[in-house]
């Protein structure tokens, strides 16, 4: 991703005060975020997207930025290649907002192959660590069928 096109999707999510189907928002001037693997899992699942770090959704979504862009690049990774399955290959793309001063982590999530999927978080399992992403948000669902696989499988048109 360029720093214009991150500049501006930031700009897209500030106008429309939201977060839209395809771009999170996601709080890390203290670190990495919680339950970051929902975010992961679901555009892994979905059409795959981009998590914005550190706007304030609070505040209008302004900027706030990342104290440490380095690590915050590690962390996600390490989650996103020892805590998912399968693992993802997260992009990032750092950079400072000119203006502001702040530093703003972008990290791009591909969407799965149909044979890949379901995307989902190790520790809590398939049953509870597999989210999909609809209506602006991450939403867990729950798999009955015991083949994984199958229970995404699209039909082509």
């Amino acid at each position: 991703m360029t720093n214009e096109e991150l500049l501006g999707l930031i700009s897209e999510v500030q106008q429309h005060k939201s977060e839209m189907d395809d771009v999170e928002v996601k709080s890390a001037h203290k670190g990495t975020p919680q339950r970051l693997y929902e975010s992961l899992s679901a555009f892994a699942n979905s059409s795959g997207g981009v998590l914005i770090l550190e706007l304030d959704e609070k505040h209008d979504f302004s900027v706030v930025g990342v104290a440490d862009a380095h690590r915050l690049q590690e962390e996600i990774s390490h989650i996103a290649s020892f805590e998912m399955e399968p693992p993802l290959r997260p992009a990032f793309s750092v950079i400072d907002i000119d203006i502001e001063g702040k530093t703003v982590v972008a990290v791009e999530i591909l969407e799965l192959p149909v044979d890949k999927k379901p995307s989902f978080y190790k520790p809590a399992g398939l049953q509870k660590g597999f989210y999909i992403r609809g209506a602006n948000t991450d939403i867990m669902q729950e798999i009955q069928n015991k083949d994984k696989r199958k229970c995404l499988m699209r039909e082509d048109s």
